[in-house]
Parts: C-alpha cells; structure tokens; sequence
C-alpha cells in the first residue's frame, strides 16, 4: 500500500475537503471516507463525520463498507487473469461453464457479453436481489442453486436481439463468478483473495461479508435518512449476505481500494506485482458495449468491469456501487493523467460518482460546479429557485426543485398545476428551461440574473424573485 502522505498542495487539500464536507452536509451523509491517488502514491487520505453515529466512532481512511458494485471491477480482473492465462476466452460461449441463459433467442452469450453488459439480457432485479440478500420476493424465495437457474432460465425470453444496447446485469456477474469457479477450481471468494488481495497488499478486504460487522474494528454502520436524520440499517447487510458475490460482495476500504486503481493506472503491475498483462487492462477500460448519449453530448460506454466515458475531455474510467441502505462506493480515474479517487459513504441515495468527479476536478484545476453535470445542473437549479412576483403581485410564480434534475413551476393562483420544466443544457450559467405544453409545443422558461436578483420569463409574464426559498409541499 501507498505511504499516508499529503501530496497535494495545501491550498488543492483544503479545497478538496472542503468540497467533500460541503456535500456531506449537504447530502444528510453521516460518514465519509476518501483517497485521491495518482500512478506512484496516494495523495490525500481523509475520513469525514461517524462511521457509527451512536458511538460517535470517526469514518476514516481504512474504515470497512461494503463497497457493493465497486466488486465487479475486482470480478473482471479475475475473469482476464484467465485470459492472461489461456484458460478462458473472451470469446467462449457461457453454456461450457455454467447451466444459466443456455437456451437464449439469437447467438449463444459470451464471456465478453457478461463482462461488457451487452448480453441483452434485462437485469433480472427482483432475482438478483435474492442471489445477494435474503429479503426480496419472500413468498418465492430462491433457496438453491436449481432455484436460481429455473428463475433464470426462464426468463430467457425476455432477451433483446433486435438490437445491440448496453444493459447492465447483476445476474451477469453472478453467472461470470460461477465460471470462475469452474475454470479456477476454486471458489471466487478463494480466488480473488489469492489473486488480488494477497499480491495488492489489500489484508483486511474481504469477499462474502460473514459476521465482519461485529468482528472488525473501524467497519460501518449502515444508515438511512429519514426527515433528514441518519436511522441505522434494520437488516444486518452482514448476516444476510449470500453466494455468489461476485457482482457486489466485497466489503473493504478506500486506501485499500485505491491500490487496484494504482494498479490499473500502472497497466497491471504494482510495487512489482503483475496483476494483468497491460493489453488486458486496456481492453478493460476501452468500450465494449454500445455508448448511451447523455445530456450536453456527452456519451457513455462500459469496458469490462468498468465504465467508459469522457471528462475533462479525455477518456475517464469509474464505477459506483450501492448497497441497499448501508453504503455506497466509487472509483473513478483519468488514465492519461495517471490520477484517481475512492470514495466510501455508509448511506444511500447521493450521487456520489458527481462527489468523485468534483474531487478530480479540483485536483486537474477545475470548478466542480463547471465540468462535472450533476453538480452544474445542481447549481443551476439552487440558483432559480424561489417565489417570483408580477406586477404589484399578480401572478406569483413559485419555482421548486424537482425530482431528477429539473424545476416544477406552479402558479398560486391556479390549483393542481405543476408544470416541470427541464434545463436546455448543462452549463451551470445558462438558465434556460423548456416545458412541453399541453397543446405539445415546447416553450422555452428563461431565468436572467439583473442586479436585483433573478428575472423569469415565461409565456406572457415577466416576474421577479422576491424570495430565494420556495416553500415546501
């Protein structure tokens, strides 16, 4: 593991934890752990709030959460070690492995299908949660492996071939664990500890959660925010966890984590361990799966265990994960610039990719609010908000945040409307809005800073913000 320095200047440090303790608040986050890293080193290492909020035990660095989805990467290395090694092919077809998806509409899924979610096989949610957590469906649980096949198997149908698109699957890296246990002869919790954990240094991650909650020091308690208050998790995430794990079964630590971004960064060696052989490491974080467009242009694809897309105007490599109230976790790096970050929260619900990107963005030299879209859109939408006039009062306009990254206009005067109007693109100075009326036209709703404050156009009015808080429903 990389030596605990402070590598970034102290202005770049006060201004990345700043940042992050601005979004903890912000976010109703009770804990928070980060390290930002780059080829050789970690940078910053810091812990923010309580990984238990009754003991008022401090999250910090090496603090243990169940990093959820962040687990596929560490999947994905696995399955390309036996590539490296000859003992898989990307290319081979899953039914010599395994008894799931043997009977699918159009050509047999691949190993590449699995890694890259472009089987077109739709997540199978409701199934997936019973192959990691023993609460869903509890009329028709899944209680054995001949269980998880039927119910797999039978929604083979449902398979989309008329097309090629990305869909990411659970289920997918479920069944890539059971080729990895097949092919390896061991078991996938043996064979990433041996093979990933051992040679990165990573001692106190673990594969499969066992009873670690109340075994290992400095591990979370899981919440959930109500009413803007932190209620600790009423399942035991720990107790409840099943094989296989291989698509979010790994509970470890930022700084731990960071030496597989090290290492992916260093095209698969680190601190002289050869982890995977570099053309590997950059097929994983090349585009294997069809891209989706997003808003602004901006597009999105998936490598193998990773996502692929452009920030900064350069290729950027990530993946978030999230545990159903206990956690969630991210990964994101710029390989042309050799820089990183890992992030850990011990809550739900808060776009934590965007905590990641504000945190890289900062360290390239960036605004966050100006490069990163969630964070731009955000503060687009802080900036509209409010209650606004017309002349001597009539209408008066209430402009309040939506839920998705848009604004619901509604008129005091005119009961039951709500109108949503959604930004015309992500540039955190441009307040232009769009509703779609009810005649189908799209009309633009423009905000214009004045040196009183904010102006709204829309339609006939042209009204004035005379509060900056809209009223809650």
């Amino acid at each position: 593991m990389g030596a605990r320095t402070d590598g970034l200047p102290p202005e770049m440090r006060r201004e990345v934890e700043s940042f992050l303790d601005d979004q903890r608040v912000t976010h109703d986050i009770p804990g928070l752990s980060v390290a930002v890293l780059d080829r050789d080193d970690l940078l910053l290492t810091r812990g923010m709030g309580a990984r238990d909020v009754e003991s008022r035990a401090p999250a910090t660095p090496d603090t243990l959460y169940s990093i959820a989805s962040v687990t596929k990467p560490f999947t994905a290395v696995a399955i390309m070690q036996l590539v490296d090694r000859g003992d898989l092919a990307l290319d081979d077809e899953i039914r010599e492995y395994v008894d799931f998806w043997n009977d699918v509409p159009g050509d047999p899924i691949t190993v590449h299908d699995l890694l890259s979610h472009s089987s077109g096989m739709p997540d199978d949610y409701a199934g997936t949660r019973q192959l990691l957590f023993n609460d869903a469906l509890p009329t028709s649980p899944l209680v054995t492996r001949a269980d998880e096949i039927r119910h797999a198997n039978s929604a083979a149908d449902r398979r989309i071939t008329d097309h090629d698109r990305l869909m990411y699957s659970n289920r997918g890296y479920g069944i890539l664990g059971e080729i990895l246990e097949t092919v390896s002869d061991q078991t996938h919790t043996e064979y990433v500890e041996s093979n990933i954990f051992e040679p990165l240094g990573m001692d106190r991650s673990q594969v499969g959660y066992g009873e670690i909650s109340e075994t290992a020091e400095d591990s979370i308690t899981g919440y959930t925010i109500e009413d803007g208050e932190p209620v600790a998790t009423d399942h035991d995430l720990q107790a409840e966890m099943r094989p296989p794990f291989a698509a979010g079964g790994i509970l470890s630590s930022v700084t731990e984590v960071a030496t597989l971004v090290r290492c992916l960064l260093n095209d698969g060696e680190l601190d002289g361990e050869r982890l995977l052989d570099a053309d590997l490491v950059a097929a994983m974080a090349s585009g294997q799966a069809p891209e989706v467009e997003r808003l602004g242009g901006q597009r999105a694809g998936y490598g193998y265990g990773l996502r692929v897309s452009d920030f900064l105007g350069e290729r950027y490599v990530d993946h978030s994960g999230s545990a159903p109230g206990v956690s969630r976790a991210y990964v994101g790096y710029l390989p042309q610039r050799g820089i990183g970050v890992t992030l850990a929260v011990n809550t739900t619900g808060v776009p934590i990719y965007a905590f990641g990107k504000g945190v890289l963005a900062i360290v390239a030299g960036e605004v966050p609010e100006s490069v990163v879209p969630y964070l731009s859109l955000q503060a687009k939408i802080d900036a509209v908000t409010g209650v606004y006039d017309g002349y001597r009062g009539s209408p008066t306009m209430t402009v309040r945040p939506g839920n998705g990254g848009h604004v619901v206009l509604s008129y005091r005067d005119v009961p039951d409307w709500d109108l949503p109007a959604f930004p015309a693109s992500i540039g955190h100075d441009d307040y232009t809005f769009h509703v779609i009326r009810e005649n189908g036209v799209r009309e633009p709703v423009r905000f214009r800073r004045t040196e009183s404050g904010m102006e709204l156009l829309f339609n006939t009015d042209r009204l004035d913000r005379i509060a900056t808080e809209a009223p809650k429903e």
